[in-house]
């Protein structure tokens, strides 16, 4: 078995220290409240306005090309089941608000843009055996 020179296991571990070091600073919080705790006052910042804007204006894109399914009362239980997952402080908040859209669509896929809009795909919805799994999502 061969063995590094002593100069170069000494910069071999200044670099694997500098590489956890820079892990762990790359780990620490920010420590930012959740939305919910500023309750009805929560107002975005502009970026994130911003962003929102130009999520909405994806949104629109994809409604264009895709096929929604349209069940008022399964769009109906699935807001009655994301009602129960939403803290009463953010269902308090006018700036931030949920929106639940069925896409007629056989894959398993459900996703969300940043301004509060879901969509869930059918497939996915047929697959679930419990509202658990629905939560889950």
């Amino acid at each position: 078995m061969r063995y590094l020179p002593v100069r170069d296991r000494v910069a071999f571990r200044i670099s694997a220290l500098a590489v956890l070091l820079i892990f762990a600073f790359s780990c620490a919080t920010a420590n930012l409240p959740p939305i919910s705790s500023a309750g009805g006052e929560f107002q975005p910042e502009k970026d994130e306005l911003r962003l929102w804007e130009n999520s909405r204006k994806e949104e629109t894109k994809l409604i264009k090309n895709v096929q929604v399914y349209r069940d008022p009362l399964l769009v109906d239980y699935l807001e009655q089941v994301m009602g129960r997952l939403n803290p009463p402080e953010m269902a308090a908040n006018r700036a931030v608000s949920f929106r639940i859209t069925v896409l007629a669509d056989p894959t398993l896929n459900a996703f969300a843009y940043p301004h509060g809009s879901l969509y869930v795909h059918t497939g996915l919805l047929a697959r679930m055996e419990n509202e658990d799994q629905l939560a889950t999502v």
